[in-house]
């Protein structure tokens, strides 16, 4: 051994004079040019020393940078290797029946999804095949199916609640909510997949300020979940099962909710503008202050929903369900209400100028003081309903249902009620010289100041 390292000593030594030599000699002589060798020999000698000293620092800065390269390339495969060994404990801790193991190893994965993003999707996507794996959305009437623990990812997913404690089964298991903590709070990057999390039990989840856009929640269970803030925009959530949860100031833009159940939710100041909730239940549900602005609420169901200043400008209602829902002050500027169900419900002061309500049910509603400027009302029921100074100016009425509806202080400018049934309507002291359609059969069924008042132009 030393023989060898005595004789590598001397020929390692040879082979940098050799090179030493052909830089200070031929190498110099080759990058001084002709120029120098034709100046005088003091001169010449001067400038070979310039030449000579700037090639040894070429040199030397070239095997500088040659070695920070190949120490920035075995950084980097060092780390990868690193980051894959990591990789494999954190997966081998997700198998663990250890609770705190579990955890640990989500945790584990948060670190590296946030140090590499070559490994976020898969960290992602890991994290959420735990959770569809360990909380699936069961019938409620079954008992939860005994867990394998033979097969990969598939630990006990907490203890199991006593049967008495109904409540605390309306809560994740710890380690399903540590997986939804770390994939609400993932680093903001370009994502290829949606986060897939369809059909999972997530019953009174904490989602609090969650990053969940476009995430996948079809069917998903959450009900009592806690969505406060949290960011759904474009997310899939047909079907979802969202009772009782909370979704105050959540943001639900474009977000798919056909068919939701939204029963006695609260989302009051939600951003739910071009949502779809197409058949979606909202039946008691809070949504004060809400923003649905071009959303599609065809065949919604809203009864005895809470909607005071509500936004639903330009919003799509055809055959939506809002009896007795309270409307005081909602926005429903140019809003598409055809056939819809308004029977019984307050709408006091509400602002439906410009609104389509052809063939509307709005029978027994309280429509004292709403904004019904321009609005499209033919063929519209307003059977018993209360319109006590209700602005209804160039509104068309033509064949709309007025029997018995009240109408003392009302204003009709320019308004068109040909064919329109007014017996025992109230048009106590109501302007009619400028109504339009308005014929003398019609007066007379009605209650007005002076039935032989005449009828306004176009009778």
């Amino acid at each position: 051994m030393r023989y060898g390292v005595w004789l590598a000593a001397p020929i390692c030594a040879a082979l940098v004079g050799v090179v030493l030599a052909i830089l200070l000699g031929p190498v110099t002589h080759w990058v001084a040019g002709p120029v120098v060798h034709r100046l005088p020999d003091e001169q010449q000698a001067v400038a070979l020393n310039h030449v000579r000293r700037t090639v040894l620092q070429s040199v030397g800065g070239t095997a500088a940078l040659s070695a920070l390269a190949f120490a920035v390339v075995n950084y980097r495969l060092n780390r990868r290797g690193q980051i894959t060994e990591r990789y494999t404990s954190a997966i081998g801790n997700l198998a663990s029946d250890k609770l705190a193991e579990r955890i640990g190893g989500m945790y584990a994965l948060e670190h590296i999804m946030r140090e590499s993003e070559r490994d976020h999707s898969t960290v992602v996507e890991v994290l959420s095949a735990f959770i569809r794996e360990n909380a699936p959305a069961e019938d409620e009437e079954e008992a939860p199916p005994v867990r394998d623990l033979g097969r990969w990812m598939h630990p006990p997913a907490g203890t199991v609640d006593p049967p008495d404690e109904a409540q605390a089964r309306k809560r994740p298991a710890t380690d399903i909510q540590t997986a939804l903590t770390v994939i609400a709070r993932r680093p903001r990057r370009p994502e290829r997949n949606r986060v897939d999390l369809g059909t999972t039990n997530l019953r009174g989840a904490d989602l609090r300020g969650a990053h969940l856009e476009q995430v996948d929640l079809r069917g998903a269970h959450l009900e009592h979940a806690d969505l406060r803030g949290a960011h759904l925009e474009d997310a899939n959530l047909r079907r979802a099962h969202l009772q009782h949860a909370n979704l105050r100031r959540a943001h639900l833009e474009h977000a798919d909710l056909w068919g939701a159940r939204l029963e006695d939710a609260y989302l009051g100041g939600a951003q739910l503008r071009r949502a779809d909730l197409w058949g979606a239940h909202l039946e008691d549900s809070n949504l004060v202050g809400a923003h649905l602005e071009h959303a599609r609420l065809l065949g919604a169901h809203l009864e005895r929903a809470y909607l005071v200043g509500t936004h639903l400008e330009h919003a799509n209602l055809r055959r939506a369900h809002l009896s007795h829902a309270n409307l005081v002050d909602t926005h429903l500027e140019h809003s598409y209400l055809v056939d819809a169900h308004l029977e019984d419900a307050n709408q006091l002061g509400a602002h439906m100028e410009h609104a389509n309500l052809r063939g509307a049910h709005l029978e027994r509603g309280n429509l004292g003081g709403a904004h019904l400027e321009d609005a499209y009302l033919v063929g519209a029921h307003l059977e018993h309903a209360n319109m006590v100074d209700a602005h209804l100016d160039r509104a068309d009425l033509v064949g709309a249902h007025l029997q018995r509806a009240d109408l003392v202080g009302a204003t009709l400018d320019h308004a068109n009620l040909v064919g329109a049934d007014l017996k025992d309507a109230d048009l106590w002291g109501v302007d009619l010289s400028t109504v339009r359609g308005l014929s003398e059969a019609q007066l007379r069924s009605a209650i007005t100041a002076d039935v032989d008042e005449h009828p306004g132009e176009g009778s």
